[in-house]
């Protein structure tokens, strides 16, 4: 087996911490997923660290995404085409990386999941928003809490 699946297959596991979110079906042979993560009041994005997602699809090869990796936008947000391939149905998994900061204070970090069924009901083409919000959690020992320095 090549290093590279091996090291994907790694990748496909949620960590502790991680917030899996399921969302609705997606019933078009192609179209545009729009991810939106935003943040709560008083919160930027880092600059620093930059928010960054993967896709990874089960099985494989039912689910063409591009693209299957790369950084978060600066306001948290991207999109990915999808075209199945395959009227079984199928996972796509979205992790993100998610690293923000409190105004001049303290910076956090949010693994979340996206989980996406894929079943393809229909030839046409659309677009569909998965929005995340992330919720305030200093005081929440769930997350890593990094210092901002100036």
């Amino acid at each position: 087996m090549p290093k590279a699946k091996s090291l994907k297959r790694l990748r496909k596991r949620a960590s502790a911490d991680t917030k899996i979110v399921t969302v609705d079906a997606v019933t078009s042979r192609e179209g545009d997923l729009n991810l939106k993560i935003s943040l709560p009041d008083g919160y930027h994005f880092s600059k620093e660290a930059r928010s960054k997602f993967v896709v990874d699809v089960e099985p494989e090869d039912a689910v063409t995404v591009d693209p299957l990796e790369g950084l978060l936008g600066p306001e948290g947000s991207t999109v990915l085409h999808y075209r199945q391939s395959s009227t079984s149905a199928s996972i796509g998994k979205i992790s993100c990386k998610v690293f923000y900061c409190k105004e001049d204070e303290v910076c956090l970090y949010q693994s979340v999941q996206f989980e996406v069924p894929f079943k393809m009901e229909s030839e046409s083409s659309s677009s569909q928003v998965i929005a995340f919000t992330v919720k305030s959690r200093a005081s929440d020992t769930g997350g890593l809490q990094l210092q901002a320095t100036s």
